[in-house]
């Protein structure tokens, strides 16, 4: 056994309390699970009405693949203004130009990834 010190790059392990008392753990994970299914059934509730008080009853195919599009093009307009600015040092125009199309290709790049997810957990009935 080495009696060394524990220095800073060791660390000491800190005993959870489920580590002494598997009672503990049972009654902290039943505890988490149950949060967990209120939280989702929250989502699925407020996100579900969100979406129909928009005139959608369930997220369509062809809505998820026009945000996709949009994306894209945004994406494409961010890309161009900036290798047409690299010709030469843009100016305060052109920077104001660059900030805003990445700014709006960053936002509608969030929307797509937070609907995917949406979807991914199943907060919002899709269409058979």
């Amino acid at each position: 056994m080495s009696t060394a010190p524990i220095g800073r790059s060791q660390s000491r392990r800190h005993l959870a309390p489920e580590d002494c008392d598997p009672a503990f753990a049972l009654k902290r994970r039943r505890f988490l699970d149950g949060l967990e299914r209120a939280i989702s059934e929250a989502n699925r509730k407020i996100i579900g009405s969100t979406l129909a008080d928009g005139g959608r009853k369930a997220l369509d195919s062809e809505a998820f693949l026009l945000l996709a599009v949009r994306v894209a093009e945004l994406r494409a307009r961010y890309i161009a203004e900036g290798l047409a600015s690299a010709a030469a040092a843009p100016d305060r125009a052109a920077i104001e130009r660059l900030a805003e199309y990445r700014v709006a290709y960053e936002e509608m790049r969030q929307v797509f990834e937070a609907t995917e997810r949406i979807v991914e957990r199943g907060y919002v009935d899709l269409p058979d």
